[in-house]
């Protein structure tokens, strides 16, 4: 299970971090830039990476999983 949080569609994932980069008080906030689906849990989650094809960010976001 993903220990990231969870959201059931893009649009909503899309409309937190619109609510994210509203309320990030300053540039050096971790603000998300984009969703993206989650092939394991089936959601939706937000990343700051901008494109997730590299093998640093495939490794990232498996530890981010419970054993």
């Amino acid at each position: 299970m993903c220990t990231k949080v969870p959201y059931k569609t893009e649009k909503d994932a899309n409309t937190a971090k619109n609510t994210v980069k509203r309320c990030a008080r300053t540039a050096k906030d971790d603000i998300p830039r984009r969703s993206y689906f989650c092939k394991v849990c089936k959601q939706w989650h937000l990343t700051k990476m901008l494109k997730f094809d590299n093998e640093d960010a495939k490794r990232a976001h498996k530890k981010s999983f419970k054993k």
